[in-house]
């Protein structure tokens, strides 16, 4: 069996048990005299370097109500600590996008079909949304419900590949529809991941990458300087596309989209038949309006 070699991201001082308490009150939906937390199991949900915009960590929980033990599973996103790439995350508003969409835009779209008389749930709950003493969200752990992930090297069948597009239908429906009866969405919303304000920091950050590149293709073999020349301006091409297939248009019928519908940020459900029977959209940093 093959072993990684990655390291993962250490767990920061401030998930503490302080941390959790105003959690633990929402969720279990009892006040701090009625329970005490006595434990916490803190585990990097990712590896180093996996993510390029957040840090995941899974907690476990354990509370003391009653004279029982209680074990919470929650997922606790924070920002990384990037070094140069941190300024260019910042100015996509990736970050603050996310916590919008779970603390305030899934919840309203989901009351939409819920005063129609559908339970139709979009993503985990959110149970805290903070900025002090980092930015972070503390998210429902959909594992405790046995969602999990497709096989991305398989990809998708034909059944999952239905449910996801009836969940993205549904998804942009509500959106317009909140849009109609709320308003224009927040500006963070209006602009895609890639956006003109955007390019002075994307240059900064393709450079660096252009330049390996570079050297990586010009020691490959005798035509590798031919392919290098070629790909020297790689990173810059594909954002002033990026920039133009990504960029809202006032004339046509635009709705709010997922932004990166891939296989690792969509989690499936099954039943005791393993027969498909639910999907939740997760990582919702790349939110935008488009058509």
């Amino acid at each position: 069996m093959a072993t990684s070699t990655k390291a993962t991201a250490p767990v920061p001082d401030w998930i503490t048990k302080e941390f959790f308490v105003d959690v633990i009150t929402t969720k279990l939906a009892r006040p701090v005299s009625e329970f005490e937390i006595t434990d916490l199991n803190v585990k990097p949900a990712t590896e180093s370097g996996d993510n390029y915009a957040s840090v995941l960590y899974r907690v476990q929980v354990t509370v003391e109500v009653q004279g029982s033990p209680v074990v919470v599973p929650l997922i606790v996103k924070a920002l990384p600590n990037l070094g140069i790439t941190n300024d260019l995350i910042q100015s996509m508003n990736l970050f603050p996008r996310e916590t919008d969409m779970y603390g305030q835009v899934l919840p309203a779209l989901e009351k939409l079909y819920a005063e129609r008389g559908r339970v139709i749930t979009f993503g985990p709950r959110c149970w805290k949304l903070c900025s002090k003493p980092t930015t972070a969200l503390v998210l429902e752990d959909l594992r405790e419900r046995d969602f999990r992930m497709a096989n991305r090297r398989q990809g998708l069948d034909m059944d999952h590949s239905r449910m996801l597009l009836r969940r993205l239908a549904q998804f942009h429906a509500a959106s317009a529809v909140y849009c109609e009866q709320n308003g224009p969405y927040d500006d963070k919303f209006q602009e895609a991941m890639f956006a003109e304000k955007g390019r002075a920091m994307h240059e900064q950050f393709q450079k660096l990458q252009s330049d390996f590149m570079y050297m990586i293709f010009s020691n490959w073999s005798d035509k590798g300087k031919y392919f290098a020349e070629i790909m020297k301006h790689w990173g810059m091409d594909m954002f002033d596309v990026m920039v133009r297939r990504m960029r809202a248009s006032a004339h046509r019928f635009n709705v709010l989209n997922h932004g990166d519908a891939w296989c690792n940020n969509i989690l499936f459900h099954y039943d005791d038949k393993n027969a498909l029977d639910e999907i939740a959209l997760v990582t919702l940093l790349a939110t935008h309006i488009h058509m």
